[in-house]
């Protein structure tokens, strides 16, 4: 078969059909000879690493170039590396170990912590890395983002494929989010925002806005948004002369906050119609019934 194209991996046909190996010496995949499994699917180290929480794949580039990632007790030298769920990888001689199932977390963030999994060591603001390893989980990936100075939930997961579902503005996940502004509300405001909005040259989506408690000239809101762009709440009421001072997200999708305390997290379940969504290259994915389908 010729390979014009080199994608991460390749797996070809039903279970019953056999796994074309990458040759980067030619222009032809070439057969392993038995019937495709689990461990035959094929992905690039990068993609590996990150899968199992090691490094981004970014960051597994550098750790190639220095030396410290192993495949079966050979130094890997290139990122356009392949591995199965048979290879023996190690980084600084420390085996990895993929994980036995996808996991999904809520997590109360608080207010002023920053969202990232991982932070420049001279950055001294707390982030949520830091209260995750307090609580004892690591390596997991937030699902999108919240800013710096919003709080409430934040989904987190150890399944990339998961979480960029979840995430991507096309699954229309319903984010609901508690906001209280500053200003006098005009009229009408609720009705231009659920027919959708151009600000600044930017389309936005329907947004439901429900009205819940007024005291002066704060204002709390109840918004409900399905696409989650860069602070898109703040550049929708800035047009109507509101300033928001708070902002707390309380359900993404199924997932409510509930009575989770800040900084804290409970494991939750995975619904059935979001496992299909999962690796398969997880040891005990229950997703897994039907023959493996390329990531």
């Amino acid at each position: 078969i010729n390979a014009e194209y080199m994608g991460e991996f390749m797996l070809l046909g039903s279970s019953s059909c056999r796994f074309l190996r990458l040759s980067r010496s030619s222009r032809f995949f070439t057969t392993i000879g038995k019937p495709a499994t689990e461990t035959d699917v094929a992905v690039r180290i990068s993609r590996w690493l990150s899968f199992c929480g090691v490094a981004s794949r970014h960051e597994t580039e550098r750790l190639i170039e220095q030396g410290r990632v192993q495949v079966d007790g050979e130094k890997v030298t290139s990122p356009v590396t392949f591995v199965t769920a048979a290879s023996r990888v190690s980084v600084d001689g420390h085996l990895v170990r993929r994980p036995n199932r996808p996991r999904l977390f809520a997590f109360h963030k608080p207010r002023g912590v920053l969202c990232t999994a991982r932070k420049e060591e001279k950055d001294t603001r707390s982030a949520v890395c830091d209260l995750l390893s307090q609580i004892g989980l690591h390596g997991l990936i937030t699902v999108g983002r919240l800013d710096y100075n919003t709080e409430g939930l934040l989904l987190l997961t150890n399944c990339g494929e998961l979480a960029q579902y979840l995430a991507r503005p096309g699954s229309a996940f319903v984010r609901a989010y508690s906001v209280r502004v500053h200003g006098r509300i005009p009229p009408r405001m609720t009705e231009r925002l659920a027919k959708g909005m151009v600000v600044d040259g930017m389309r936005y989506a329907p947004v439901k806005v429900r009205m819940r408690t007024s005291k002066g000239s704060n204002t709390w809101l109840e918004m409900q948004l399905t696409e989650g762009k860069n602070r898109e709440l703040k550049k929708l009421l800035q047009p109507f002369g509101l300033v928001i001072t708070r902002i707390i997200r309380l359900r993404f999708g199924p997932y409510q906050l509930g009575k989770i305390a800040p900084g804290m997290a409970e494991e939750v379940q995975i619904l059935p119609d979001l496992l299909r969504h999962c690796s398969p290259l997880f040891s005990e994915n229950p997703a897994s019934e039907s023959p493996l389908q390329p990531l």
